[in-house]
C-alpha cells in the first residue's frame, strides 16, 4: 500500500468508511477520518472509545500503528458520509 493511494482515501469527499486488513489477518474499521494519520511507512489507527459521548468528534483509545508494508488491502463499508462538520 502507497501512502498517496491511503491518504487519498481518507480524505476524499464525502468520505467513505474503510477497514484496512493486515496480511496477518487482523482487520480494522475506520469511520473516522480524524484518527488517521498517514505517514510514510505507517498508519496511525485510531479506535474509538465505545462509549464516546461525541461520535462526530470522536476521542481514541487505543492508537494502532500498521506498517504499509503489512496492509493487504483496504476496502471501502457501508454508506458515504460527509467528513466536515
Amino acid at each position: 500500500m502507497q501512502e498517496k493511494e491511503l491518504y487519498d482515501l481518507f480524505h476524499r469527499q464525502p468520505f467513505q468508511p474503510l477497514r484496512v486488513v493486515m496480511k496477518d489477518g487482523r482487520s480494522f474499521e475506520a469511520r473516522f477520518p480524524r484518527l488517521a494519520i498517514v505517514r510514510p511507512n505507517c498508519l496511525y489507527l485510531g479506535i474509538p472509545i465505545p462509549s464516546d459521548p461525541d461520535p462526530v468528534i470522536p476521542i481514541s483509545d487505543p492508537i494502532e500503528r500498521l506498517p504499509l508494508r503489512d496492509i493487504d488491502r483496504v476496502e471501502l463499508l457501508g454508506t458515504a458520509i460527509n467528513s466536515t462538520p
